[in-house]
């Protein structure tokens, strides 16, 4: 798996980038993410929390230091259909709108 994928199912480069890191890392401090990736501080948090929200990420509480967590690849491909069902309803909306402009065929 590499950022390029990842992007490809709606992550961000630098989503990408934390999400492989914590692949890599395990549970883990933004301390040791930001070496991992060579990130700005200043967004990591704004990068663990977009995470968090898609379901990749987790967060937890160690001697009171947040530590964070990839989500498990079955998190993963759940994310992979949730976008695929929101792409096929959008898919939906555009061809019902344009059906009666003129006719669309959409092919394999």
């Amino acid at each position: 798996m590499n950022t390029d994928n990842l992007q490809k199912i709606g992550l961000t480069k630098n989503e990408s980038i934390v999400y492989l890191a914590l692949l890599k890392l395990g549970t883990t401090k933004t301390g040791e993410i930001l070496k991992f990736s060579n990130l700005n501080s200043g967004k990591i948090y704004e990068i663990l929390e977009s995470l968090k929200i898609k379901g990749l990420a987790s967060e937890s509480s160690i001697n009171n230091i947040k530590h964070y967590t990839a989500a498990p690849s079955k998190k993963l491909l759940y994310y992979i259909n949730q976008k695929k069902k929101e792409l096929q309803k959008e898919e939906k909306i555009y061809v019902t709108k344009n059906s009666k402009k003129s006719r669309y065929y959409l092919k394999d």
